[in-house]
């Protein structure tokens, strides 16, 4: 997800917070780094599964016309340098793959400040 592209105004996506997430095949998979993605989007939600944690962030875009999903699944108390990402959409891969490369890009070479400095020390989860 290291790629740079341009960013156009069609690329608008917002943060959904307390849905469950889209777990199925891949559109996209990529090798990052926990603490970029918490810092970039927020901290994680996260659901526990028999063997793994499931970390996770929805988004919209800005229409409402189409969702994805980006997960990771580790392993329960373990601190991970880098995970594997999976982008799951029914549509529009594309250009949610250039929108979240784009995001995370400016933020690792330091052209855009994160947005949560220091959110790799926190996730959300239902009380």
């Amino acid at each position: 997800m290291k790629a740079r592209t341009k960013v156009t105004a069609q690329h608008s996506f917002a943060r959904v917070l307390g849905k469950r997430p889209r777990i199925r095949a891949a559109s996209y998979t990529a090798i990052d780094h926990p603490n970029l993605l918490a810092e970039t989007f927020g901290p994680p939600e996260m659901t526990n599964q028999k063997s793994s944690t499931l970390i996770f962030w929805n988004f919209v875009r800005n229409d409402g016309a189409k969702r994805f999903t980006l997960f990771a699944r580790v392993r329960p108390k373990s601190r991970p340098s880098e995970v594997e990402v999976h982008l799951v959409a029914d549509a529009g891969v594309r250009s949610f793959r250039e929108w979240t490369s784009d995001k995370l890009s400016v933020v690792e070479g330091g052209e855009e400040v994160p947005l949560f400095v220091g959110a790799g020390a926190f996730a959300i989860a239902r009380l």
